[in-house]
């Protein structure tokens, strides 16, 4: 499996790291803002299995991200987004995602989630 791991942040991308590691995921591409994670998904495109991208973050948030991936380029690869900001506001506004993970994220739903799109 190949994620796209996209945070602006290297601490929430280490956590998640270590995360998809205990799933045995180890073939993960990072990147640390929208711009970047969209170049790195045009770049990937055909090995992609999943994407995890932050929701507020330069450049480009994880919503403009989403849309793009999901309307633009019309990808079917499953996107994980990820916030600390309140559900509602978030996914009222976006609702093309796949799942939601609010901040901090529970290592318990998130293995749960992971293996679901594992199968």
């Amino acid at each position: 499996m190949t994620v796209l791991l996209i945070d602006d942040e290297i601490i929430n991308r280490m956590i998640l790291r270590k995360y998809l590691n205990k799933n045995k995921v180890y073939h993960i591409i990072e990147a640390s803002d929208g711009e970047e994670g969209f170049s790195l998904f045009k770049e990937n495109e055909n090995h992609l299995d999943l994407i995890i991208t932050d929701y507020q973050m330069p450049n480009m948030n994880g919503a403009e991200l989403t849309k793009k991936i999901k309307l633009e380029e019309e990808s079917e690869i499953p996107i994980f987004l990820q916030t600390a900001y309140d559900y509602e506001y978030t996914h009222e506004n976006l609702k093309l995602e796949d799942e939601f993970l609010r901040k901090p994220i529970n290592i318990n739903i998130f293995t749960i989630l992971l293996e679901r799109y594992m199968e």
